[in-house]
């Protein structure tokens, strides 16, 4: 009996710590301020990939799950750009004119660092968000 306890208790605390540790590393990639986004975007010694989004929007709320699971199997860099937490009045307006000149009109939408100007704005399906940066690592 003590040794189920035991062992019950200590797959908790380690579920607790890799979950402690997931969430860590996903806040990490959260894209807070203009700069942040400049620096990922001219970052090109490793590919990334953006997603822009918020979540007052259905349809990101739908594709960025699925960005996060497409980063993981590919093993990718991946930032998660929400539009509504940019505060700041000068970043926002930074943003709406380095948004316009690559022309992102809409969210969700997920650009590569090495070329920004190719976009997913597809379907909601994991396989050709995979297929979409897979394609974008062999250009």
């Amino acid at each position: 009996m003590k040794k189920t306890f035991f062992i019950s208790i200590l797959s908790l605390l380690i579920l607790i710590s890799l979950s402690f540790l997931y969430l860590k590393n996903s806040e990490q990639k959260k894209i807070t301020s203009y700069k942040e986004f400049e620096k990922v975007l001219t970052q090109k010694d490793e590919q990334a990939f953006i997603f822009i989004g918020r979540p007052s929007c259905d349809y990101c709320v739908v594709l960025k799950p699925l960005f996060y699971k497409a980063i993981q199997q590919t093993k990718f860099k991946g930032y998660e750009l929400n539009t509504d937490s940019i505060k700041n009045k000068t970043d926002r307006e930074k943003l709406e004119k380095l948004f316009a000149k690559l022309n992102i009109d809409s969210v969700p939408i997920i650009i590569s660092n090495e070329n920004p100007e190719k976009r997913y704005t597809g379907d909601s399906k994991l396989e050709k968000i995979v297929q979409f940066m897979e394609e974008k690592n062999h250009e």
